[in-house]
């Protein structure tokens, strides 16, 4: 007897029609593994702090925008350049060098939308937008190294 796997089964029956499934394959029945990030686990409150500064920084930007905002965040966790900053909050609210996230301070007032949290998970899981070479950006470019424009921000190394 062949297993079949078809979730209009009962629904061809009550139409009389004869509906052609598929055996189960063993490749449908394994499960799929845990996405793999290039940047090391976070909090959900990193996340959500994340999100609200993407909101505060780059609501009105394209998704790959607005994700190219996180990666700048998640690769300063990483970089040796920034070894001063250890996690996501040091990194939002780090004044050593200079103000990176002026808008950091309204953070606690802000609702991030569905776009935003969508961008974190796009940074952790997707595609990278962004090298992780990338730690600054600004609506000016300020440097001629590595510049990438992304709608209204330009990012550089």
């Amino acid at each position: 007897m062949v297993k079949l796997l078809c979730s209009n089964f009962f629904l061809g029956l009550f139409l009389g029609i004869a509906l052609m499934c598929a055996p189960l394959s063993s490749a449908a029945a394994e499960v799929s593994p845990e996405p793999q990030s290039r940047y090391p686990p976070i909090t959900d409150a990193e996340i959500e702090t994340i999100a609200r500064l993407v909101y505060l920084e780059a609501r009105g930007e394209c998704a790959r925008g607005q994700q190219a905002v996180v990666e700048v965040v998640l690769n300063r966790v990483v970089s040796e350049r920034f070894g001063h900053v250890n996690n996501v909050e040091e990194v939002v609210y780090d004044r050593k060098y200079a103000v990176q996230f002026r808008p950091a301070r309204r953070i606690p007032g802000v609702t991030p939308k569905q776009a935003q949290y969508d961008a974190v998970n796009a940074a952790l899981y997707g595609e990278p937008v962004l090298d992780m070479s990338y730690l600054y950006f600004n609506g000016v470019p300020v440097t001629r190294r590595g510049v990438v424009q992304i709608g209204a921000h330009y990012f550089s190394e």
